[in-house]
């Protein structure tokens, strides 16, 4: 336009910068730009060009001429390597490990979910499917199961649904199901143990050979069968049977009831996986009766002959100590075994001082945690202090709680010639072992548990050509305040065969209820002692024990005294107890020809 002058001048903005670019013109400016980018275009792509040569040779480098690490080729060619076997004593498979496969739901459409829930559902009808439709309106991916038949498999892939995948897992199945879960334990869907045997695993090197236990799958089935029949026939809230080589710690059977399929670990709930065998405490009884006879003698406090006598209620303090069925007469510590006497019990144990007490308690173990291979192991719980009261109420197994195997390990120290073994699941080449009493002091109780059973309190665990030993116990539950009254816990500890005690047995029910057969009576000799006594009896052929006919009965001499017997000067004297008058609570008593043992507790 006329007149006017280009703001921008020839050269544009780089005029300011370059003034020699004003002095070209249109043509020859032209020129130089072309040229100037064929230039920078000729640098990019020698740059490009050297990036891709420093490339190419390190890819050569690491491709054809450096060797593959070793690290990496192993890493990359060995499989994770699986669970070893768990076997039982003689050689049968409790656990192992299988391939099997697992399908997976691939969420991709939502109103898809409905249509492929009805395709699966008669295929896997064992499958929670309201659970599994509020997963797949979560997530993208729903694990729906694993371990398919060929069936299965075959029906899933016929349905031709992409968002269905089949893939292959390592499973861990046990054969034997529900018959040894709590000794086996479970494993998560990862494969790691969790409880059990299978949490002890992960602790191995080398998985490379099976785990060998000391349970007999026969002993352990027959042990189940027989504890979960007396649960029921009871209505009883819980129950635990075991049996234990005395000489050597090894476990042959440890049933827990409530339990578990390990397959299917969580199909009963946490609940189930409690382990009342080794895990729970209780209060059993007067099975303690026989420690508390054990540590007279043993300590020379009193001897076979002595006499304490019973004809009155025991008073210490406030509180007064009665029997369920008194003898109301003299008795020798045979005779407090035979006849369960509190009074006689609670004498007894007041010739220790507390010192010693806690002496004879640490040498038992009852201050330790229970030793054993797996992770659920319960803690003992001793008074807190021992006055007098805890002393007695003690004696007789009140205020004093711990696992029912600490207790059969305890009680087996007391036949097998005073020797406390170390409990386990896993063979026993030299036994762990710790002297607690004398020889002759075992022998004696020994004679003393086997009138128990021959004539006392346990009679109906008696089996002909066994002459099984053993003590009964029947606890009323600690509840807020005091005692229950109705709610006890029952047990026996016991042994057989009499003349060579090898096997140690206890069983324990929580909570049995009374019933016509027993009339009226939930206390051991009517419960636990019949659940003993069909265990042995089932379990001692195949254990390969043979009867013996000829078995005497318990001599008079272990310290049986005629019912007229004087008491002995060296009876225990309760002048230095305080006899404050104090109500008796009343308590039902057995006929004495039923011979069932008192359970009776301290009462205010």
């Amino acid at each position: 336009m006329a007149g006017k002058v280009s703001i921008v001048s020839l050269g544009g903005d780089w005029a300011f910068v370059r003034p020699e670019l004003t002095r070209l013109n249109r043509v020859n400016l032209e020129t130089h730009a072309l040229m100037r980018a064929r230039n920078r275009m000729g640098i990019g792509i020698a740059i490009f060009s050297a990036l891709f040569l420093v490339i190419g040779v390190r890819l050569a480098d690491l491709t054809l001429l450096s060797p593959l690490s070793p690290t990496i080729t192993a890493s990359a060619a060995t499989p994770q390597q699986a669970r070893p076997d768990i076997l039982d004593r003689n050689g049968r498979v409790l656990a192992t490990q299988i391939t099997t496969t697992a399908i997976d739901w691939r969420i991709r459409d939502l109103d898809q979910i409905d249509p492929v829930i009805a395709q699966l559902r008669p295929i896997l009808p064992d499958l929670n499917w309201s659970i599994m439709r509020e997963r797949a309106e979560r997530t993208k991916l729903v694990k729906l199961a694993s371990g398919l038949s060929p069936e299965q498999k075959q029906q899933i892939l016929t349905l031709g649904n992409p968002d269905l995948e089949l893939h292959d897992v390592e499973t861990r199945v046990y054969p034997n199901g529900v018959t040894a879960a709590h000794v086996l334990g479970f494993v998560s869907s990862d494969q790691r143990g969790l409880a059990g045997l299978e949490y002890y695993i992960e602790e191995l090197e080398d998985w490379s050979r099976p785990v060998i236990t000391t349970i007999d799958v026969r002993v352990q089935a027959l042990m189940r069968e027989a504890l979960v029949a007396s649960v029921q026939k009871f209505s009883a809230q819980k129950g635990v049977a075991i049996m234990m080589n005395i000489h050597t710690g090894e476990i042959l059977g440890l049933v827990s009831f409530p339990d578990f399929n390990p397959n299917v670990p969580m199909a009963e709930g946490e609940a189930s996986h409690f382990n009342g065998a080794t895990l729970g405490a209780y209060e059993l009884g007067s099975v303690f009766k026989m420690f508390t006879v054990a540590m007279a003698l043993d300590y020379e406090l009193a001897t076979p002959t002595d006499q304490f006598d019973t004809s009155e209620p025991l008073q210490v303090g406030a509180y007064t100590i009665t029997d369920l069925h008194g003898q109301k007469r003299p008795l020798t510590p045979q005779e407090i075994l035979v006849h369960s006497s509190n009074i006689g019990a609670g004498k007894m144990a007041l010739l220790a001082d507390a010192d010693t007490q806690a002496a004879f308690w640490t040498e038992l173990g009852f201050y330790d945690r229970l030793s054993l291979q797996i992770p659920e192991r319960g803690q003992p719980h001793p008074p807190q202090r021992l006055g007098q009261i805890e002393r007695v109420t003690a004696s007789y197994g009140h205020g004093i709680s711990m696992p029912p195997l600490q207790a059969l390990v305890a009680g087996a120290a007391m036949i097998n010639g005073g020797l406390l073994v170390q409990p386990s699941l896993l063979p026993v080449e030299t036994p762990v072992v710790r002297r607690v009493i004398r020889p002759e002091t075992s022998n004696t109780l020994r004679e003393m548990l086997r009138a128990v059973v021959a004539e006392g309190t346990a009679r109906r665990a008696d089996i002909e050509g066994y002459g099984i030993l053993g003590k009964t116990g029947s606890a009323n539950k600690p509840e807020k305040g005091g005692y229950a009254e109705d709610k006890k816990i029952t047990s026996f500890i016991g042994a057989f065969p009499y003349r060579d005690p090898r096997y140690g047995v206890l069983v324990m029910l929580d909570e049995p209820q009374a019933t016509a057969e027993t009339r009226g009576y939930n206390l051991a000799g009517w419960n636990a002692v019949p659940l003993a006594h069909e265990i042995i009896s089932r379990t001692a052929p195949v254990l390969g024990v043979l009867p013996e006919f000829d078995v005497a009965a318990p001599m008079a001499s272990a310290g049986m005294a005629s019912a007229g017997s004087p008491v002995s000067t060296s009876s225990v004297s309760t002048s230095s107890v305080s006899t404050a008058t104090v109500s008796t609570a009343t308590v039902s008593s057995l006929s004495t020809d039923s011979r069932s043992q008192g359970g009776a507790h301290a009462t205010p």
